[in-house]
């Protein structure tokens, strides 16, 4: 099961446990790489944590601080011991600085070479936001989110198609009146971080 939460127009989620974890990375990393839209993941600095995403709308290049903040609490609630801190760090990434071997446990990541991870700085408990999260808590599957995002690929491939129709010059000289069509790590000595839930409360 995957908790969803829809929050100013955007989806963050969460892996119930561990093992979802790596199914929802990859599953991340093909929506950036598909439809050119980023997610970003979140996990507590030094801490096991569950590992959250935010995915942005269409256009949108930074993450809002608001959303920053919500997912932040998601992960620190979500940590039996970052819950008991007064404050916490927590990292955040573009999906696509996620990294996985086959040496790394289930639900354990690394970071690709020259990863930028930035932080969100002396996190604490915030019960508005939890309220939050509460009030606006649903649920779905991973396959059902893979299906969504099969719909979504597709629908961008036939408005590509429009527009190349659209755009496309038929008066040029020698034209068959069709357009085009253009064909769409080594790991360092990186922290690496998990989403262990025989100790961690999911949320």
């Amino acid at each position: 099961m995957v908790i969803i939460y829809n929050i100013d127009n955007h989806l963050l989620f969460v892996g119930d446990d561990k093992f979802e974890n790596d199914g929802l990375i990859k599953y991340s990393q093909r929506y950036m790489n598909e439809l050119k839209t980023l997610v970003y993941w979140f996990h507590v600095d030094n801490f096991s944590s569950p590992h959250a995403y935010l995915r942005l709308n269409e256009g949108e290049t930074v993450p809002p601080q608001k959303l920053i903040a919500i997912c932040s609490q998601i992960v620190k609630l979500g940590s039996i011991e970052g819950v008991k801190r007064p404050a916490t760090d927590v990292i955040y990434t573009l999906c696509t600085n996620l990294a996985k071997t086959k040496s790394l446990n289930v639900g354990t990541v690394t970071f690709v070479p020259n990863a930028e991870i930035l932080y969100n700085r002396a996190v604490r408990n915030n019960k508005q936001i939890e309220k939050l999260l509460e009030k606006n808590k649903a649920s779905t599957t991973i396959p059902e989110m893979e299906k969504d995002l099969n719909d979504l690929i597709k629908n961008s491939k036939f408005k590509k198609q429009d527009n190349d129709y659209d755009s496309y010059d038929y008066s040029s000289e020698g034209s068959t009146g069709k357009p085009s069509k253009k064909s769409s790590k080594i790991l360092g000595d990186l922290p690496k971080y998990d989403g262990n839930n025989d100790s961690d409360d999911f949320m």
